[in-house]
């Protein structure tokens, strides 16, 4: 299971000077050795429709599962995995 933390699925809000209201979010997990399953994914893309938000990103120092990255294709979801020293 994963915990469900104070920030709601987000960690970023993206604002634009040409539009009302956040136009996109980001989540980010430091997790070293557990993979982002799908249904983390699917909680994320929740949050987003919850918003009326078309875009988001979900980026990790870890690794996607290969049902979460496409689940993220499909809906949106920019999916980049980090290098550890963008964290520090």
């Amino acid at each position: 299971t994963f915990p469900d933390y104070a920030d709601g699925g987000v960690d970023v809000w993206l604002h634009s000077c040409h539009a009302i209201g956040p136009v996109g979010v980001m989540q980010c997990k430091h997790w070293q050795d557990k993979p982002i399953p799908v249904s983390a994914m699917r909680e994320f893309f929740g949050v987003m429709s919850s918003h009326g938000l078309k875009r988001g990103t979900y980026a990790t120092t870890s690794r996607f599962t290969a049902d979460a990255l496409a689940f993220a294709h499909a809906n949106g979801i920019n999916a980049p995995r980090m290098a550890m020293g963008c964290w520090r």
